[in-house]
């Protein structure tokens, strides 16, 4: 019996140019037990594992070397599955022939075959990125029109389907059950596919900080990538529109998490656009990045606004801005109560000033106060127990219910409270942690402003205090409207004084109700000059005649005064209080003066004298020409010539505030000035010859003085630069060598 001849089939070989000759056993000659099915199925797997799924792992890893375009992979790919496809198509009509049950059986293997060992990831990364580059020419020929770009996408829709085709008929047939959830090989593709295309968009339309982004053009292609999903033979999962959209939002969140310091505290209008935009994708994602928001905010807020060099009121302005766009971006209030939380701890430890100063950014406001009571803001429990229940607007509770949002579990461990409802009014009287407070420093700053400003406006104190009767009652403020109308009654008094006589300078005076006002004599001034001496003679004889059972008691270190200064033919001209004004009085009779002569002269603390010296060698009105002596300037050209400029308020506080000059007696500061002559050594023996406050305030705590702050060692450097004895450069404290060189 003689053997069977082999069959002979040629085929097309997709790598290289030309055909494979290929040999198989015929029916008849099959070894014993195995069936023609297992042979047709053992030989095809043989050709697909040792020839094509070789030479295509090959030709993956070159492509990837390559870096083709996205338009030139999309061809390369295309192309070698059609060469693939039409190779097994004829290797199983040579070797099946006619037999189709054992053609499907074996399509059912051919995928994995072919895809073998890190193949197939490579493949499904080429498949991504032709994905994605279908889906932007989608996009675009949606949002373009043009024509050759509706062309490109249509074609890359083709070779989508000619892909698709191929998997499904190398592969398994799949049940509904099965694609249920999606295809299962094709799904993760398109998802990795949509997120690089909105990674990509979304960071295309952020990087210029310049000018907010265009949301809508952004959420209108993000609608017309959703559409692709029906251009295309492909079964996904019903949810991933859905997924899609959530990694949309969550990826636009990401982009401004680092910006969001610039976006909310610093911001200005435009950004109120943006911070909606992000409230609502955090509120559709189940407050999506709070926590790191939150981390954010702190890190800013520690490092932009809490640190010395950071002004208190530049902290309070912050701090209402903070309150207005993080309520915006999360209405839930939680992260603001932790980045105000955090501002409202450092104004309490470290800024004594902030009481006048909320007072100051307040009243300044003027007109536009009515708008900052419409922001919300945080009190914590140990302040909110001190808040009176009228400051809380239940009109404004009763129109916005709706918009309630619960606070989210983790605000419950949070050791700040909210409260909704209050406002900035609110919120900056909780720094207080009581209205009385407030209303007892307004009542001082409200002194001060109508008998230390030399342009007064009672009319903008008189609206202003209409404005919070809306928060305080009568009797609270009872005082302050007696204070307004002592001044209305001194205005018609003055008028009558001058009819009567004619006065050499203009004169305002003001009489007050003692029992009313704050006391105002903490100060002390025992000398004017003759010719005021006169007038206020006159005044009184006049302020008798129409009230014969009262008497004057002048209070002599309030109120201020104008003064116009020639030296030398150069006119300086300055508005101050009657305290610094006083110790320039002698200087009119003699050109110098010693310390201690002052003192005798004036009747003031040392430490009062030097404060109010340091003011005018300042303004370079008065040189320090010896270690204790005083003088007229004689270089005129060097006087500031600012006119008509009313004084700091901030240098009031500093120059005058009479609990400083108490302060000089007792605590921190007096133990500084013990070792005075120790700083200036030490300073003087450094490299360099300069240091810095924050090294000072090391060594001095290793002295053991108790409570002393940073603040407190920068403020006794400082007063050592008024007095010459040092000079400060961005920061750096030096020895002043030659004290007389002013």
């Amino acid at each position: 019996m003689s053997a069977a001849v082999p069959r002979q089939a040629t085929i097309f070989d997709p790598f290289q140019d030309g055909n494979i000759v290929l040999e198989f056993e015929t029916s008849d000659s099959l070894p014993m037990g195995t069936t023609f099915s297992d042979y047709c199925s053992r030989s095809v797997r043989s050709f697909l594992l040792g020839y094509i799924g070789e030479e295509l792992a090959i030709w993956l890893d070159a492509l990837q070397q390559i870096n083709l375009t996205r338009p030139q992979l999309m061809l390369a790919i295309h192309e070698k599955v059609l060469a693939i496809q039409r190779t097994v198509e004829e290797l199983l009509t040579a070797l099946c022939g006619d037999r189709p049950d054992i053609t499907k059986k074996i399509r059912a293997h051919c995928l994995e075959w072919i895809f073998t060992g890190k193949a197939l990831g490579v493949f499904s990364h080429c498949l991504g990125s032709m994905f994605a580059f279908s889906i932007v020419l989608f996009c675009q020929a949606a949002l373009e029109g043009d024509r050759a770009i509706r062309d490109a996408a249509d074609e890359s829709l083709k070779v989508i389907s000619d892909i698709k085709a191929f998997v499904g008929n190398y592969r398994k047939e799949l049940s509904e059950e099965e694609l249920r959830m999606g295809d299962p090989f094709f799904q993760p593709i398109i998802s990795a596919a949509f997120y690089a295309y909105f990674e990509r968009i979304v960071k295309d339309n952020t990087q210029n900080t310049a000018c907010p982004p265009d949301f809508r053009k952004m959420e209108k292609a993000a609608s017309i990538a959703g559409d692709w999903l029906s251009g295309i033979p492909i079964r996904t999962t019903p949810g991933l529109k859905d997924e899609l959209s959530v990694f949309f939002e969550t990826k636009y969140v990401d982009q401004f998490i680092e910006k969001i310091y610039d976006i909310t505290i610093n911001g200005d209008q435009n950004s109120a656009e943006l911070i909606d935009v992000l409230s609502t994708f955090m509120q559709r994602n189940n407050g999506y990045g709070r926590d790191r928001i939150i981390k954010q905010l702190v890190t800013d807020v520690q490092a932009n606004l809490l640190k010395i060099n950071a002004s208190t009121p530049l902290i309070l302005t912050s701090y209402a801005n903070a309150v207005t766009a993080l309520r915006r971006l999360d209405p839930s209030g939680f992260i603001m109560q932790i980045v105000c939380g955090k501002i409202k701890d450092y104004l309490k430890q470290h800024r004594a000033d902030t009481v006048r100063q909320i007072i100051s950014f307040i009243t300044k406001a003027g007109h536009r106060f009515n708008e900052q009571m419409e922001r919300c803001v945080i009190i914590d429990d140990e302040d909110a127990a001190n808040v009176n229940d009228e400051f809380l607007d239940e009109e404004d509770i009763r129109k916005n219910w709706r918009q309630w949002h619960p606070d989210p579990p983790d605000a419950l461990l949070s050791k700040y409270r909210v409260k909704r409802s209050a406002d900035v009014f609110t919120m900056l009287v909780s720094i207080y942690g009581s209205k009385d407070s407030f209303v007892k420093e307004y009542r001082q700053l409200l002194a001060e402003r109508l008998t230390q400003a030399a342009y007064k406006d009672p009319g903008f104190e008189s609206r202003y205090l209409s404005l919070l009767r809306l928060r305080f009652t009568e009797a609270e403020l009872q005082q302050c409207e007696v204070m307004l109308k002592d001044i209305s009654d001194s205005e018609k008094m003055m008028q009558f004084v001058l009819r009567q006589n004619e006065l050499q300078f203009p004169l305002s005076v003001r009489a007050i109700s003692t029992y009313f006002w704050p006391d105002m004599n903490k100060d002390k001034v025992t000398l004017f000059p003759d010719v005021i001496e006169t007038q206020l003679t006159v005044f009184e004889k006049e302020f008798q005649k129409m009230k014969p059972d009262r008497r004057i008691l002048w209070l002599r270190a309030a109120g201020c005064v104008e003064l116009r200064l020639t030296l030398d033919g150069v006119e300086f001209e300055k508005v101050v209080t009657n305290a610094t004004a006083s110790v320039l009085y002698p200087f009119l009779e003699q050109e110098t003066w010693t310390t201690g002569q002052l003192v005798d002269t004036l009747k003031v603390s040392r430490s009062a004298i030097l404060k109010r010296l340091g003011f005018w060698q300042s303004q370079r009105i008065l040189v320090h020409t010896g270690e204790d002596t005083w003088s007229l300037t004689t270089q005129t050209k060097d006087i500031d010539r600012l006119q008509y400029a009313e004084q700091d308020e901030e240098e009031d506080e500093d120059l005058e505030d009479p609990d400083s000059e108490r302060a000089d007696g007792g605590g921190p500061m007096e133990e500084l000035e013990q070792y005075w002559n120790y700083t200036r050594t030490f300073i003087g023996s450094q490299e360099g010859k300069e240091m810095k406050a924050e090294r000072l305030f090391g060594i001095y705590k290793m002295f053991g003085i108790q409570s002393l702050t940073l603040e407190q060692v920068v403020a006794f450097l400082k007063k050592k630069v008024r007095e010459n004895l040092l000079t400060c450069n961005n920061g750096f404290y030096r020895v002043v060598t030659d004290p007389t060189a002013a």
